[in-house]
Parts: C-alpha cells; structure tokens; sequence
C-alpha cells in the first residue's frame, strides 16, 4: 500500500505461551514501515517469563524508541 502521506506506520504485537499460568516464555515483534510501505525496521525477540500483556508493551516500548532514530 502507497501513502502520500509521508508518516511510519508501526505495527507490533506480543503474545504469551500459556497466558495466565506463572512463569511463561513471551515473544515480542515489531515491523516499521515508510509511507511507501518498504520496511523500515523489523525485530522478533524471545524474552523470558511475563504475561502477553507484557509482551504487547515491550512491543510497542522497542517501536517507540527504534521510530526515534527514524
């Protein structure tokens, strides 16, 4: 998708094995894109234990501060 707009669109997610159990092993993506839709930046990390609620936030803390060096 083209946009004439001149913005990044970040686009990150995080997800949990287990969700709602103690200590599980989370994973974290996030993907940035220019305005022409070419990526930018791409990132996938396992982390340790958390929530996915967690990993969702980790998520978009590492596309907020990989969009500053943008």
């Amino acid at each position: 998708m083209v946009r004439e707009d001149g913005w990044h669109y970040i686009y990150a997610d995080g997800a949990c094995a287990r969700n709602g159990d103690d200590f599980n092993s989370m994973g974290v993506g996030v993907m940035i894109e220019d305005s022409k839709g070419a990526g930018v930046f791409e990132a996938g990390m396992w982390m340790s234990i958390g929530s996915s609620n967690i990993a969702e936030y980790i998520a978009v803390i590492v596309a907020l501060f990989k969009s500053e060096e943008l």
